[in-house]
């Protein structure tokens, strides 16, 4: 019973962009024009829900606020982000979203809690990166450099960030090289 009351209220609408093709509820359902099941939502990494979209054979990922926004959300805009209101990153209702600036974004998340000044940097653990020399292996030449610091990387032309990514597994390779600490040759 209950899910048939909340299809009575569901409101459906095309997809921005693959109007003849998808549609998505004002909760955050997708699905395909004509068919009645709904798309299989997956999350990133990051806890944000999104769906494959397929058109004549090319997939493309969308995620699901996104979608929900451009269809029932005044205001969009594509130098705009969509921020979750109440923090859940799932909760993909259409009264739970508005569409703000990446400062007002960020200032939600620090207001909410969602968000430390430097949890980014961090992410709760000790890091020691800073305190000792990176190598960087060009991938194609297998020449190394050796970096002390964010600021060396950066002088050698790296993003320090994704320099730490790499070394830390969470990415394989930035500007064609991959990155190790020093200390992991003793």
């Amino acid at each position: 019973m209950i899910s048939t009351q909340k299809n009575r209220e569901e409101k459906w609408l095309p997809v921005h962009g693959y109007e003849e093709f998808y549609a998505v509820s004002s909760s955050g359902l997708i699905r395909r024009i004509g068919k009645s099941n709904c798309l299989t939502q997956h999350a990133d990494s990051d806890g944000y829900l999104y769906v494959t979209l397929c058109v004549k054979g090319k997939p493309t990922k969308k995620f699901v606020h996104r979608l929900v926004a451009y269809a029932f959300v005044f205001g969009a805009g594509e130098s705009l982000q969509v921020n979750h209101i109440d923090g859940v990153k799932s909760n993909n209702a259409y009264s739970n979203l508005e569409w703000v600036t990446a400062k007002e974004n960020i200032r939600h998340a620090f207001s909410a809690g969602l968000n430390r000044a430097g949890a980014h940097l961090t992410s709760g653990k000790k890091h020691m990166w800073f305190q000792g020399e990176v190598i960087a292996t060009c991938i194609k030449s297998g020449k190394e450099t050796v970096m002390q610091g964010a600021k060396d990387m950066r002088a050698n032309g790296f993003t320090d960030s994704l320099v730490y990514r790499c070394v830390n597994g969470k990415l394989k390779h930035h500007k064609k090289h991959t990155f190790r600490r020093a200390d992991a040759d003793i």
